[in-house]
């Protein structure tokens, strides 16, 4: 009965031990050798975080509970001998890691696992700011209104909770959703945003009057910057005034290099440049630029710095803090600004800081990519500020764009002020000379760069401008045979962007088509279109001549159809050309005459070459190819049909032998071989008369080296045989004079040549080939031997011999290769 209740309470214990994670919690107090071991099934732990396991060997009052402890990978979680579980890996946000943790008991190797899961560890947020500190909005009656969307930016960046709300502090002057700022009534009040983590806040003042207050200015806080692919960037606009009502920016980026989102936030796409630009609503339109070069590797920083180091503002007003990242290059170059107490002074996201209060403070700048720090102690004092505002002064002549540069900086008296540069201001008559504190120059002037002493008022500066030389623009045909260029009438200053005229003409060269314009340095211009920048010279625009070309079909041979004809005549280097089939049904066939046609060997159409032999470059129908840089001939390539053996060749003789495809040697190209459908006429009257091979005696016909048997050897060993014996009534010579078909490329056949011939004659019952032949073959013996085929009575079955007396008498069959 004792030994029933055990395994029952074995069997529960073990059932309560496989159930989730309280198997470890279960207890056992039977005693015994080791049966098993238990553990929790899962758990989960925050990067860098660590966790106790603990297991439970059964029965629990065993006398061995040793265990030891593993980690399917150590990389990810690591555990110690006591089962102490460190979670090592560094989860990116949004993605987990797992390894199994093993326990195996010493007594028995019982074992179990428990899958830990390694989450992202959170990152605390330590502040947030937002875009601006202070707005402009305006209402009346009648739901006439401006907005404004506030950008909220959490320290740091890697944040896991980036939760924020907002609020208004009387949304009956100007409420807000998720950042967009809306009047309701003329008044003032402060809208915040809060960190849902910590309860970190920034707040923006807004005052909301009854009329608009007009922007007439707009820069960006850089005008260049470097991002490699995939890395992010946000330029930070400042409007003139900074009391516009209507503060709303369109970011536009010039290609696909970069893009650029609603807040300014600029992304490198792919290696290339793109211009940022950012362009108000309000203003007629006012725009800032900045040029964007986006690297396919990035530029890590080594450091920071922030200028000044020390600066004294007044309370209520603003001064713009720089901060410069080494290298210049550096892929990344996002920072973080904060205020050790943003009481006293509050730094937007882009460095501009506000004095709230009397008293000092700490502003440190941090490179995202680095961690890098730079730190400027900030005074503020009760005395007031005073402004620099910038007037574009427009000359009566010339038209004037773009926009003065913008400086929402408060000097207190006694600050020293680096005077601004145009910022993007040009007239197309006049040029920039520099800045005046009276409108007609009379007061002082200060060119770009320069300094001054800021003394107890705001300072008014206005851009003075000088008539500026001009220059004209003029149009050549370049040869044109038809047509007329067009007439520039303008005048330019040098760094006027001039639109190139189209070709408004007709202007037209016969074997060409207009392509554009172009400059001296080869630069080419799109008509109608393409821009440039004045020198300081006259500039003359040439016609761009783009040459085109034909594409002709020659039939190469064909004895049936029609070649295609393409008519268009395609430009070089741009046309698309889409080679013809063979529409006009082309053929082709290497005899005719007298012979049937269905014995004659027929070629077959199957493409097109730009050599007749093909061996330039071969096109097959419905295949494309770019206009080169001239006219372009096709000839069409034929295949002879495989059935070709027992078939007339060109010489009158029975085709034998085919190679497959062309062969070339020391005489030509050539693939087939036909022989004479007799043997070689010559003296008296037997039907296959005999000759001797040669005269030479015992010596080899080609010094001391035997003529081959090989295919494609017959020929060169007829000329070698004839130059060591000319005599008429040689076999090679009778063979090297005859005529069939008119041609005189006949030749004696090697051994391995006239073993094609039998096996031919054997299947396809080609003429007869009784008797004794010569080849032109020799072999190495003490002597030189010819060697020379003997036929049996059946006519088809033959035997290879061999002979020293050259003067014997045997039949000569005469071949050639085409």
């Amino acid at each position: 009965m004792n030994k029933l209740k055990k395994t029952v309470l074995m069997v529960m214990l073990l059932a309560v031990f496989g159930c989730g994670n309280s198997f470890y919690e279960a207890q056992d107090y039977l005693t015994g050798p080791v049966s098993g071991v238990g553990l929790k099934k899962s758990t989960t732990i925050a990067s860098g975080g660590t966790e106790q396991l603990s297991a439970v060997v059964v029965p629990s009052k065993t006398s061995n509970k040793g265990v030891t402890w593993t980690s399917s990978d150590s990389s990810i979680v690591s555990v110690d001998a006591n089962g102490l579980v460190s979670a090592v890996v560094v989860v990116a946000h949004g993605q987990t890691k797992q390894a199994v943790i093993t326990v195996t008991t010493s007594e028995g190797g019982y074992s179990t696992q428990c899958t830990v899961t390694v989450v992202e560890k959170p990152v605390a947020v330590t502040g947030v700011t937002l875009n601006r500190s202070s707005a402009y909005l305006y209402y009346q009656s009648g739901s006439i209104y401006s907005t404004d969307q506030l950008a909220a930016t959490i320290t740091p960046s890697a944040a896991t909770n980036q939760a924020i709300t907002w609020s208004s502090d009387d949304p009956t002057i100007a409420s807000v959703n998720n950042g967009l700022v809306t009047p309701n009534r003329t008044g003032s009040t402060v809208i915040r945003v809060t960190t849902a983590d910590g309860g970190y806040s920034a707040s923006c003042t807004y005052t909301v009057t009854a009329s608009p207050v007009l922007v007439t200015g707009i820069s960006l806080n850089k005008s260049a910057l470097t991002l490699a692919a995939g890395y992010s960037e946000t330029l930070f606009a400042s409007i003139v005034p900074t009391t516009a009502t209507n503060q709303t920016l369109t970011w536009t980026s010039s290609t696909s290099a970069a893009t650029v989102d609603a807040l300014g936030n600029v992304t490198g796409v792919s290696a290339g440049s793109s211009t940022i630009r950012a362009t108000t609503t309000d203003g007629s339109a006012k725009y800032a630029e900045a040029t964007v070069t986006v690297v396919s590797t990035p530029v890590s920083v080594t450091g920071v710095t922030v200028s000044p180091k020390t600066a004294t503002v007044a309370m209520g007003s603003q001064q713009t803090l720089t901060a410069t990242i080494t290298p210049s290059g550096a892929t990344n170059q996002n920072l973080e600004w904060n205020s050790n107490n943003s009481g006293i002074v509050s730094v937007s996201s882009s460095g501009i800081i506000t004095g709230i209060a009397a008293g000092n403070a700490k502003v440190t700048v941090t490179t995202i990519d680095g961690s890098y720090t730079a730190t400027s102690y900030i005074t503020v004092s009760s005395e007031p500020a005073y402004a620099v505002t910038y007037y574009p002064n427009n000359p009566a002549t010339g038209t004037t764009s773009g926009s003065v540069p913008a400086d929402a900086n408060g000097y207190m008296s006694g600050a020293t002020v680096t005077v601004r540069n145009n910022g993007t201001i040009v007239n197309t008559l006049n040029t920039f000379t520099g800045w005046n504190t009276q409108a007609g120059g009379g007061g002082t002037t200060y060119s770009p760069g320069s300094t001054f002493t800021m003394g107890s008022a705001d300072v008014s500066l206005y851009a003075q401008w000088t008539t500026a030389a001009t220059y004209t623009v003029t149009y050549d045909g370049n040869f044109n045979t038809g047509g007329s260029v067009p007439a520039d009438g303008n005048t330019y200053t040098s760094g006027t962007a001039v639109t190139v005229l189209g070709n408004v003409n007709s202007l037209v060269r016969t074997g060409f088509v207009f392509g554009g314009w172009y400059m001296s340095s080869g630069t080419i211009l799109t008509a109608g279109s393409g821009t440039f920048t004045m020198p300081a010279y006259n500039v003359t625009l040439m016609a761009y001549w783009i040459p085109v070309h034909t594409v002709t079909y020659i039939g190469n041979g064909n004895t049936s159809g029609s070649v295609p004809v393409d008519s268009v005549s395609y430009t070089e280097g741009v046309d698309t050309v889409t080679i013809s089939a063979n529409t006009g049904s082309l053929a082709g066939e290497i005899i005719t005459g007298s012979v049937a046609t269905n014995n004659q060997i027929c070629q077959r159409f199957t493409g097109w070459n730009t050599s007749p032999d093909g061996n330039g470059t071969s096109y097959s129908a419905g295949s494309t190819l770019t206009m080169g840089k001239a006219n372009m001939i096709l000839y069409a390539v034929y295949t002879t049909d495989t059935a070709v053996i027992g078939k007339v060749g060109p010489g009158g003789g029975w085709v034998f032998y085919d190679a497959g495809s062309t062969q070339t040697d020391a005489y030509g190209s050539w693939r087939y071989m036909e022989c004479a459908v007799s043997n070689v006429a010559g003296f008296g009257s037997v039907a296959y008369p005999p000759f001797e091979w040669s005269t030479i005696a015992n010596a080899y016909a080609n010094g001391s080296t035997p003529l081959p048997a090989t295919l494609g050897t017959g020929r060169a060993n007829t000329y070698t045989i004839v130059a060591q014996n000319s005599s008429a009534d040689s076999a090679a010579k009778l063979c090297q004079d005859y005529r069939g078909g008119g041609l005189s490329d006949w030749f004696l056949p090697s051994l391995d040549e006239f073993n094609a011939i039998a096996a031919a004659t054997s299947t396809s019952g080609l003429g007869s080939l009784s008797w004794d032949h010569w080849t032109s073959s020799e072999i190495s013996e003490t002597v030189a031997y010819v060697v020379w085929v003997s036929f049996d009575t059946d006519h088809k079955t033959y035997s290879t011999k061999f002979d020293y007396i050259k003067s014997s008498l045997r039949g000569v069959r005469p071949v050639r290769a085409f």
